[in-house]
C-alpha cells in the first residue's frame, strides 16, 4: 500500500483537519485523536455508511502514519486489525475502542502497547546521578552530569575517556532494560554525539 499525498496540506494541522473531515463525511465520528510527531491516532466510530451494516455503531482505532514531500503533507492509513508496528497509542483509546480487540493482530499489538507504556513509565521514574554506569547499545559508560541542552546528559565512554552528549530516553531505557544490544545501528542513530 501507497502514500497519499493529498493537494493543499502544507502542515501536518491542515492533514489531520482534511482527515477529519474526510472520516465525518463518510458518516464516521472520530471519538478522539492524539497527534504524535510523525502520526496521528484516532478511535473511530463507524458510521451508516460502513461495509458491514451489522458494524454500524463499532469503535476501532487507527493511526495515519504521516510524511511530507517537502510542499504537502500525506498519509497511509494502518489500523488496529491491520498490525501496527507503532506502540505509543494512548491506553485511554484502547478503553474506548473495544469491539475489534479480537480481530487478527489487535490482540497482539494491545498487549505490545500496554508494555511499551509500561517500559516508558518504569524508565520515566529512573533518577539519573553522577558517576552512575550505564551500558549504552553495547558501550560502557559512566554519567557525567546533564547537558546543557534540556533532554540529554554527558556521558564518559569508559573505553577512552571520549566525553559524548546521550539521550536521558536512551540512558533510561538502558538502565530499566539493563541490556541493550546494538544491532547494527551507528552512533550517530543512537543519539550520541560529540
Amino acid at each position: 500500500m501507497g502514500w497519499t499525498v493529498p493537494y493543499n496540506t502544507p502542515t501536518k494541522a491542515a492533514l489531520v483537519e482534511l482527515l477529519l473531515s474526510n472520516l465525518k463525511q463518510a458518516g464516521n465520528i472520530v471519538l478522539a485523536h492524539k497527534l504524535m510527531s510523525k502520526h496521528v491516532w484516532m478511535v473511530v466510530q463507524l458510521g451508516e455508511r460502513a461495509y458491514d451494516p451489522q458494524d454500524i455503531g463499532k469503535k476501532f482505532i487507527t493511526c495515519y502514519l504521516m510524511t511530507t514531500d517537502g510542499r504537502n503533507w500525506g498519509y497511509k492509513e494502518v489500523d488496529e486489525t491491520s498490525g501496527s508496528l507503532d506502540y505509543d497509542c494512548p491506553l485511554s483509546f484502547l478503553r474506548m475502542a473495544e469491539d475489534f480487540a479480537h480481530v487478527d493482530y489487535s490482540p497482539a499489538w494491545r498487549k505490545a502497547v500496554r508494555e511499551a507504556h509500561a517500559k516508558k513509565k518504569a524508565a520515566a521514574s529512573i533518577i539519573l546521578k553522577h558517576g552512575m554506569a550505564v551500558q549504552l547499545f553495547g558501550v560502557a559508560y559512566h554519567l557525567e552530569g546533564p547537558y546543557r541542552t534540556r533532554g540529554y546528559w554527558v556521558v564518559r565512554r569508559d573505553s577512552d575517556g571520549t566525553m559524548l552528549r546521550a539521550r536521558i530516553s536512551h540512558i533510561r531505557a538502558a538502565i530499566a532494560e539493563s541490556k541493550v544490544e546494538l544491532g547494527g545501528l551507528e552512533q550517530g542513530q543512537l543519539g550520541l554525539t560529540a
